[in-house]
């Protein structure tokens, strides 16, 4: 019977959220993927040693990652479930209303009971923020506070001790309550990036990289190759040109990877090439010089693009450019 070589990659990236200008998160997903996916995903390989997986870090989802485990992270979202209700304003309580309830309905919100009936009373109709923050109470904002917190922890993570208590409990969260699952989430995150460290070290899984803010790096080398794999396609006034910055954005991916896993990476990964032109740009950076790296990891729509050709794919695994 013939052998199919099937490599599994799972590409984790999050844009980079944080304003350089203000030094504030934008928005939460980085924290709150780390703590219910990026972890688990990793960590349900133990059960399963025979399988050998490939995991995607974008240098700046690493780097952001270690800026909240560091502290040094000024998330609102997060500083928002922090706050004793009792001293929230007015805009502060319309916000809480917004965005604590920035989860899947029936698969996050509704396994919490008393979340999900703060859901159908504040967040199911959100078409008047300001009246729905004017009648929350302090007691039900607590609830909401900690809850969309809870929410957002993983599995593997649900059985300690203290979170398990909290989740118990139900209801009726005391400031105390939010400090203590604050605190937590600062622990898990703390646990990830060593998850995936120690993954390597015992050869479950390998980490590749990108270049470092996930950029579409054949547009960084030249905005007018936009056009080559979509005739027609409107181009910016002011033309971009700097290959420069594309193979530094490949030097400094490199070296967080090898900051943080104690290696080079193999493999580089472009998958944003999708919505470019020209796969062979982001080769030759890759290749050149210092960077060089034996594999190099994109979309088959973009290298069909580039060839101009379709792909047909045969039941035995193999496929064939098509005019």
């Amino acid at each position: 019977m013939p052998a199919i070589h099937l490599l599994f990659l799972w590409h984790m990236h999050q844009p980079y959220y944080k304003d350089l200008m203000t030094g504030e998160y934008r928005l939460p997903w980085v924290r709150l993927h780390a703590l219910k996916d990026y972890y688990g995903m990793v960590k349900l390989l133990d059960e399963f040693p025979g399988i050998h997986q490939t995991f995607n870090l974008a240098p700046a989802l690493i780097a952001q990652i270690e800026d909240y485990v560091s502290g040094a992270a000024r998330d609102p979202f997060l500083s928002l479930a922090a706050e004793p209700a009792c001293e929230l304003d007015l805009r502060e309580r319309q916000f809480a209303v917004q965005y604590l309830f920035q989860a899947h309905v029936a698969n996050t919100i509704g396994r919490y009971p008393r979340y999900h009936q703060l859901w159908q009373e504040f967040g199911r109709h959100p078409e008047d923020p300001g009246e729905l923050a004017s009648r929350i109470s302090n007691a039900e904002l607590t609830d909401l506070q900690v809850l969309s917190q809870i929410a957002w922890i993983d599995e593997f993570f649900l059985d300690e001790p203290a979170i398990r208590e909290l989740i118990d409990k139900g209801r009726n969260y005391t400031p105390e309550d939010q400090q203590m699952v604050i605190a937590k989430q600062k622990e898990f995150l703390g646990r990830v990036l060593p998850a995936y460290k120690a993954a390597v070290a015992r050869g479950g899984i390998e980490v590749s990289t990108s270049p470092y803010y996930h950029p579409i790096l054949p547009l960084v080398c030249d905005t007018n190759l936009g056009a080559v794999s979509h005739p027609g396609l409107p181009l910016p006034k002011s033309r971009f040109q700097h290959p420069e910055d594309a193979q530094e954005q490949i030097k400094r991916g490199l070296a967080l990877h090898e900051k943080v896993f104690g290696q080079r990476p193999r493999k580089c990964s472009t998958l944003p090439t999708v919505s470019a032109s020209p796969g062979w740009l982001q080769m030759k950076a890759c290749s050149a010089g210092p960077c060089k790296l034996p594999f190099l990891v994109t979309v088959e729509v973009a290298l069909s693009l580039r060839l101009r050709r379709s792909f047909i794919r045969f039941t035995a695994g193999s496929a064939k450019a098509v005019p």
